[in-house]
């Protein structure tokens, strides 16, 4: 198992968020919503834009379930202040 900073960065999923559980994130792969069960807060990582330095907080998820198709739709077209607080 490679265990390089870039290798573990690509495996994670980051947010701004503190905790990512019962919240939802697209899977371009496989093209479907899905809710966040169980997720664990791995570390923070920093990056430079525009001369500010900003942290992205990296979570590993365990657990996952697929949204109906009736929750797809809702967050397709949700409002953008509504989807903010469904999204991880």
């Amino acid at each position: 198992m490679d265990c390089t900073a870039d290798t573990i960065i690509k495996s994670t999923y980051n947010s701004a968020r503190e905790s990512i559980e019962g919240f939802y994130f697209y899977d371009s792969e496989k093209s479907g919503w899905y809710k966040i069960i169980k997720a664990s807060f791995i570390f923070v990582s920093f990056e430079y834009a525009f001369g500010a330095r900003w942290g992205k907080k990296h979570h590993k998820i365990i657990d996952v379930k697929r949204c109906s198709k009736k929750q797809s739709e809702h967050l397709n077209t949700c409002h953008q202040s509504d989807f903010r607080k469904l999204r991880a």
